[in-house]
């Protein structure tokens, strides 16, 4: 498991998705609430014609939110798209040594980065959790 990644921050914790995920990084906007949907899913954006759910990853991950969240990375794994509100977008590049060992099933790997422990994101996991609430 190795490529270039995209690290965020969403509270106090750093994770990152494979940048071949990625399709774009924009400003948050206010999303339009859809009733009935789960919580992780607080709604759902217009980007440039195409509706997006917009998955809460501080409620998926269990991370203490302090702030709310000012980026979208809209993503794709390849049979649906998505966008993820994170805090901060920190930097794009490799990622070496990463450890396949966690307790998430949410995350591929871990790594060490600048003495931040970053959790590399499975994109599907993360849209299957999300959409089964």
């Amino acid at each position: 498991m190795s490529g270039a990644y995209v690290r965020v921050r969403v509270g106090q914790e750093h994770y990152a998705p494979p940048i071949a995920d990625v399709l774009e990084v924009v400003k948050l906007q206010a999303p339009t609430p859809v009733p009935g949907a789960p919580e992780t899913l607080p709604g759902v954006i217009n980007r440039r014609g195409q509706v997006l759910a917009l998955v809460d990853l501080s409620l998926l991950l269990g991370t203490i939110a302090d702030s709310q969240p000012t980026r979208l990375l809209v993503v794709d794994d390849g049979r649906r798209c998505a966008g993820l509100a994170v805090d901060e977008v920190l930097d794009v590049g490799p990622m070496q040594e990463l450890s396949v060992a966690t307790e998430s099933d949410l995350l591929a790997a871990t790594a060490l980065i600048d003495g931040e422990v970053v959790g590399v994101l499975e994109t599907e996991r993360i849209l299957d959790a999300a959409a089964s609430g």
